[in-house]
């Protein structure tokens, strides 16, 4: 009898939970690492619009899917940073159900990790705040898309580079020091040694300058589009990648099958940031291929209204399992080297900030990169 009154009171428990739920529209969930599976209760079933009978097991793929492709880099980000802290994390962003419908999540996470730091298990909720949320925002806001987007910044990497792109024009300046010491303790001085020395050292420390101002302007945080020409962010591009083109022996070349003035309107910065994602990935293949003779090959073209560039290597190609899931988070070319984030950033970039296209494919020397980017239309017209 007392069995009977006690599991009377569980059902009662519970059934007054799923309503409190329900009211609330909050729900829990429990995503397991190591086996990439996600357990959702009921009501995150219905936040999501998802039918549990035949959607009963979900992977963090099925999950990513359903974020609005504008707010997936600030998600990605925010579980990113909540991973390397430890701490727990709060965060709003969309999601679109299988019914194409817009909702506002708030989610909050924690994660447990294991006796080696490892993560292996996030518990969280979710809650669709999106009556409130709208009530916050009035009608043009909401039509403008406010999902804050932030750049994915890569400021080691950074500090890597102008380490390389400064090597060379130190020895340079190192070598014209010990010139003018060699010159002063042996008393002779040559008017044409000098000034071949000064204005050797000048166009160095130019060069320097310019370095820095490349690297600054680079990692300026804004999301705002420019109208620039072409010619300008490749030169920006090069300058960036110079010192591990010249390191690696690379043949790097570009080839404009247009007007390099002609204009398009893009977030120079994020632009960058994909094109040295691709072809940092083609010279760590290199290292590990050691292909001999490397070289990268980058046309940029006009057809109807877009721009198309194309990035090839001759690294020797992606296995074909890897073509299909590149753009995926945690999926990495480098093995345990790699974060896995770079070439779904870059999807994100081109497809969620820029509205365009991006794809890889392989052909009989290595990978083929295809990014597809709409015109800037004539504002005369």
């Amino acid at each position: 009898m007392e069995k009977n009154i006690q599991d009377n009171i569980n059902i009662t428990s519970s059934n007054s939970l799923n309503i409190m739920q329900q009211i609330a529209k909050i729900g829990s969930w429990q995503y397991k690492i190591e086996e990439n599976k996600i357990v959702w209760d009921d009501e995150i079933y219905t936040i999501f619009g998802i039918d549990k009978e035949s959607d009963p097991i979900l992977n963090i793929k099925d999950f990513l899917n359903c974020i609005h492709i504008d707010d997936g880099y600030k998600f990605f980000q925010n579980y990113t940073e909540h991973l390397k802290t430890k701490l727990p994390y709060r965060t709003v962003y969309r999601i679109k159900t299988p019914q194409n419908e817009i909702k506002y999540i708030e989610e909050r996470c924690e994660t447990i990790y294991d006796e080696e730091n490892n993560p292996i298990i996030t518990n969280g909720t979710f809650q669709d705040i999106t009556e409130h949320q709208l009530t916050l925002l009035d009608l043009n806001q909401h039509k403008l898309h406010l999902a804050e987007q932030a750049k994915f910044s890569a400021m080691g990497e950074m500090i890597s580079m102008i380490a390389h792109q400064w090597k060379q024009p130190l020895n340079v300046l190192s070598l014209n020091i010990a010139s003018l010491e060699v010159m002063h303790m042996s008393g002779k001085y040559s008017k044409k040694e000098l000034e071949y020395i000064i204005k050797n050292s000048s166009k160095t420390i130019e060069y320097m300058n310019k370095t820095i101002y490349d690297f600054s302007e680079f990692l300026k945080p804004s999301d705002k589009k420019d109208d620039t020409s072409v010619g300008v962010i490749f030169n920006q591009l090069d300058s960036l990648i110079e010192a591990d083109i010249k390191k690696y022996n690379i043949d790097f070349n570009i080839d404009f099958n247009l007007d390099i003035l002609s204009t398009i309107q893009i977030n120079i910065s994020k632009f960058t940031q994909v094109m040295i994602n691709i072809i940092k990935n083609s010279i760590d293949e290199f290292k590990r291929q050691n292909i001999k003779i490397p070289y990268i090959k980058i046309k940029v073209k006009k057809i109807d209204n877009s721009y198309i560039i194309t990035v090839k290597d001759n690294a020797g190609g992606m296995d074909e399992g890897l073509l299909n899931t590149i753009f995926e988070p945690y999926i990495s070319t480098k093995g345990k080297n790699g974060t896995g984030l770079g070439m779904y950033i870059s999807k994100l970039i081109v497809e969620g900030s820029f509205g365009g296209k991006i794809d890889v494919q392989n052909d009989e020397y290595g990978a083929v990169f295809n990014i597809k980017l709409p015109l800037v239309k004539n504002k005369s017209n």
